[in-house]
């Protein structure tokens, strides 16, 4: 199964989220969807149980957190083991334990920890096998920038 993740570059510019989605102003890109394309394990198997959807829900963001817009997944072991059920988790889920991206949309929090809308970022959890995935900024994100 080929999953292919989509870069879109735009103009970085300050709006308010998706109604809903944060309760405070939050700094993105103007063009973040309310869906993605996603792979999901809704049942724990072989290779074959993961599910491409192409209307997941976009996650929101909470204070302390960023928006990645992901352009890299790593597959590793542990994605397998998950996936197989050696290591249970919470089903459904979205694997890939390895990623990297561009910050798309940034909190207070985060912007004050020094993370900007159009970073380069990598990441070590959970969530990569998706178009976005959000990330809390002071455990889980290396800026590329400062590297």
């Amino acid at each position: 199964m080929a999953f292919l993740l989509t870069v879109a570059r735009a103009t970085r510019t300050t709006v308010l989220r998706r109604a809903g989605t944060v309760g405070t102003s939050t700094r993105c890109f103007s063009d973040i969807p309310a869906q993605m394309r996603a792979v999901v394990v809704n049942e724990t198997g072989p290779a074959e149980v993961l599910t491409y959807v192409e209307d997941h829900p976009v996650p929101s963001t909470a204070d302390g957190q960023v928006l990645v817009r992901n352009e890299f997944a790593g597959i590793n072991f542990i994605d397998t083991y998950h996936r197989g059920g050696l290591y249970p988790r919470e089903l459904p889920f979205i694997g890939g334990q390895e990623g990297g991206g561009r910050i798309v949309a940034t909190t207070p929090a985060a912007e004050a920890a020094g993370f900007s809308v159009g970073d380069a970022v990598a990441y070590s959890v959970f969530g990569a096998y998706a178009e976005y995935s959000v990330r809390l900024v002071t455990l889980h994100v290396l800026s590329l920038i400062h590297i």
